[in-house]
């Protein structure tokens, strides 16, 4: 006698249309929307900064004396003082350091002395 089993095979079970109607869970992408955000917020961080860089340029323009201003500024009168300076030799010579001493006004040497303290 033959004792060879019969080749059996376990039967595979076909979905059911309620197990066809359980979704698995999804995951959410949140890996992608927290670097999302992370981008806008670095671009949006630095248009601030570029922002604010301008509108200090664009006062520092604004606040620039023009060349009608600094034509006043050149044609001031004179201090009689300063005027005295800049006439004054540049020569080492003691006979010039000497007129240039005697042409020299120290009347008012100690004029800012009380504006020290």
């Amino acid at each position: 006698m033959d004792t060879q089993t019969p080749n059996v095979q376990t039967p595979v079970s076909e979905p059911t249309p309620e197990m066809m109607t359980m979704e698995t869970p999804k995951k959410s992408p949140l890996g992608p929307v927290i670097g999302l955000v992370i981008i806008l917020a670095v671009i949006i961080v630095g248009s601030l900064y570029f922002w604010g860089q301008k509108v200090e340029q664009d006062a520092a323009i604004k606040n620039a004396p023009t060349q009608t201003e600094q034509r006043v500024v050149e044609t001031a009168p004179v201090d009689s003082q300063v005027e005295a300076l800049q006439t004054q030799s540049s020569s080492d010579d003691i006979n010039s350091i000497e007129a240039d001493l005697n042409a020299t006004d120290f009347t008012n040497i100690d004029g800012g002395i009380e504006n020290i303290n």
